[in-house]
């Protein structure tokens, strides 16, 4: 399958042969220099007995998810989250939308490894119901985090994943929500990326930067350049360069590592900046050096790094 744009989605992958495993002897979850130890789950779990869309509960409310991996189920994988952006209810499966173009199921099978991707709750914007993380009321943004959680103590415990290689990648409204965590959720990600992401826009409450907990993830934020706004047309709600870059200078304020890339294609994800996303995410470990900031590994040509 070929592409040249990935436009308004959200993709997730990992070259033949990247990454590492360098389990050895690790410290208990929870402890210093570890991985938060798995929350205790506010519902049930999704089917994990074989690849695809179940239902479960969290806090009480119904979700979906698509959970993708090899039918052997070897111990040990690593995860990847994935995040959809904000879309109407009732055109299609938001999950199969992303999973089909993407070939996400495939890419779980060839590169031995669990990809996660949750459905949002439908929200109201007063104009019209969507479906939306939360990202702009207290109640929806502990909700959501609470079915974040709840999907990583599944996952990690129903297919013995490996808890110490957990990523997340998102855009536009998943890049937004994936920002979000970046910032709640510091203490659980080896690495992360969001393309058309950021914090401080007027328009997102909950996405005033709060310094992570975590104090050096290796971050790399994605953005369109000068035309990457939402939703366009003339109307500018959200201006995603202006929010990834107070995103960037944020964590790197804060002594996080960040690849910075910048492709002026507006609100799209061109290949070789999707390439690179899955590159730098499959390329960590949490607690350990990046190997893009000690120079093991090049620095995708199409980003730079900040700071």
């Amino acid at each position: 399958m070929r592409w040249t744009v990935l436009v308004l989605g959200l993709a997730a992958g990992c070259a033949a042969g990247e990454g590492k495993d360098t389990a050895g002897d690790r410290p208990e979850l929870g402890s210093p220099g570890a991985p938060a130890a798995l929350a205790e789950k506010s519902g049930s779990c999704p089917d994990l007995s074989a690849p695809g869309i179940s239902t479960f509960t969290s806090g009480g409310e119904e979700h979906r998810v698509g959970v993708y991996f090899p039918k052997a189920k070897p111990e040990g994988m690593p995860v990847m989250f994935v995040w959809h952006g904000l879309t109407a209810p009732g055109f299609g499966d938001v999950i199969e939308q992303m999973v089909n173009p993407f070939d996400l199921d495939e890419l779980a099978r060839k590169q031995d490894m669990i990809v996660v991707v949750p459905e949002s709750p439908v929200r109201n914007l007063v104009i019209s119901d969507v479906l939306l993380w939360g990202i702009l009321a207290d109640a929806d943004r502990e909700a959501d985090l609470r079915l974040f959680d709840d999907l990583r103590s599944c996952i990690v415990e129903g297919l013995a994943a490996d808890p110490w290689r957990v990523t997340s990648w998102g855009f536009s409204g998943g890049g937004l929500w994936n920002s979000l965590l970046i910032m709640d959720r510091s203490d659980v990600f080896a690495a992360a990326a969001t393309a058309s992401g950021g914090t401080d826009q007027d328009a997102t409450p909950q996405l005033v930067y709060r310094s992570p907990a975590r104090k050096e993830l290796p971050v790399m934020l994605v953005d369109g350049g000068d035309n990457d706004i939402w939703p366009g047309g003339g109307i500018s709600i959200l201006d995603f360069k202006e929010a990834t870059a107070a995103f960037r200078d944020e964590l790197v304020a804060d002594g996080h590592y960040v690849l910075a890339c910048e492709h002026g294609s507006g609100h799209t994800v061109p290949v070789p900046y999707w390439s690179a996303i899955r590159k730098f995410l499959r390329q960590h470990v949490f607690g350990e050096p990046s190997p893009f900031q000690d120079g093991d590994v090049p620095v995708p040509d199409v980003c730079e790094e900040a700071g």
